[in-house]
């Protein structure tokens, strides 16, 4: 049976690796969702107790990331943060770090790393902040590639990168609020 195009798991790089090495980290994979779920039926906690049993994970974290050019949160990332022996995935936690541990809004740069692999799916657009989007939850290896290799090259940080991606969405689900423009234009 051929691995899933919707679950990816990216083994531990450096930020200085070539891009044949890189490709090579990236695999598609059926891990997620969890037998017995979908990935429209699936949740956290089914998910964790999963990550636990398959991989070994300690203490599986889940995190919101963007791929390289998405407007919306299109990225769940799942980590294990209890693992403190294995190497530093560098190019996941550049390309990543974006918010805090669970996924919270953050206001400064999240500090913690990622050791070891990570899983990854596409999360669907909340349509009330990105209705026009177009949803595809399967990845591409190109796509994943151009993700890691976006942040890694960008001069901002994916923290900065996603506030702005952020404040820019939010921007445009007020501009859709009934009355915004007439309010907006009473404030000049």
């Amino acid at each position: 049976m051929a691995s899933s195009k919707a679950c990816v798991s990216i083994n531990v790089l450096r930020k200085t690796d070539n891009e044949g090495a890189i490709r090579a980290a990236i695999e598609f994979s059926d891990l997620l969702p969890p037998p017995g779920y979908s990935f429209d039926s699936t949740n956290e906690n089914a998910e964790i107790a999963h990550l636990k049993r398959t991989l070994k994970w300690k203490d599986p974290r889940g995190l919101f990331a963007y791929s390289s050019y998405s407007e919306y949160k299109d990225l769940w990332v799942w980590f294990d943060y209890g693992d403190k022996k294995s190497a530093v995935n560098e190019l996941a936690t550049t390309a990543f770090r974006c918010y805090e541990l669970g996924g919270s809004q953050c206001f400064t740069r999240p500090t913690w790393k990622i050791r070891g692999k990570v899983v990854m799916m596409r999360l669907e657009p909340d349509r009330n902040f990105s209705p026009d989007v177009v949803f595809r939850r399967d990845f591409t290896l190109d796509e994943v590639y151009d993700t890691l290799c976006f942040f890694r090259d960008a001069e901002a940080s994916a923290f900065k990168i996603a506030q702005k991606r952020d404040s820019v969405r939010n921007q445009k689900r007020l501009e859709r609020t009934p009355g915004y423009h007439a309010m907006a234009a009473q404030m000049m």
